[in-house]
């Protein structure tokens, strides 16, 4: 079955093999904003790339670092 081009089938797993579905979590400490310096502490976040090493993050529009992070372009 598939819903706007992802799909969505389920797949059973062992339930001794569940813990191995959810990465460690561990938070970040991210810095923003240039004229008025801020960070925040993230816990979404994911590896996507080794070369180049690159994390993606997940971040509130309601938050003012999010508003920092997309005016710094990064």
């Amino acid at each position: 079955m598939t819903k706007g081009g992802a799909d969505m089938s389920v797949e059973e797993v062992p339930s001794d093999r569940f813990p191995y579905l959810l990465h460690p979590c561990r938070a970040v400490l991210v810095t923003c904003g240039v004229e008025k310096p801020n960070i925040i502490a993230i816990a979404w976040i994911m590896p996507v790339s080794r070369d180049p090493p690159l994390l993606a993050l997940a971040v509130s529009p309601k938050r003012y670092s999010h508003k920092l992070i997309v005016e710094g372009g990064e």
